[in-house]
């Protein structure tokens, strides 16, 4: 939602401490541009599977808009009462009906 607001400053303090610390916002900016097109300029996200243990979880996400179509697993993680994106895993788009 951050994205589509354009607020990126916005959008990096969802980051994970371990992935701010390991991409600063410039090369963050790049890496969404780049490599996650999709997410950068998405129009619609909608949420499916979640996987959580209390300390790590992963939320499959489907983003749409100008770029195409694409899903991610997020990779969260929990810092203190919060949870923090730690990474994003591109995932192979299935027909629907597919298994």
């Amino acid at each position: 939602a951050a994205l589509r607001r354009d607020d990126v400053a916005e959008a990096y303090r969802h980051a994970s401490a371990l992935l701010r610390a390991q991409t600063p916002l410039p090369a963050f900016v790049r890496m969404l541009q780049q490599s996650y097109r999709e997410i950068w300029r998405n129009e619609r996200a909608t949420f499916a599977l979640v996987r959580d243990n209390g300390e790590r979880a992963t939320v499959t996400v489907r983003v749409s808009g100008a770029a195409g179509e694409a899903s991610f697993d997020y990779l969260l993680a929990r810092e203190k009462s919060e949870w923090r994106i730690a990474g994003v895993v591109r995932r192979a788009i299935r027909p629907e009906g597919a298994l």
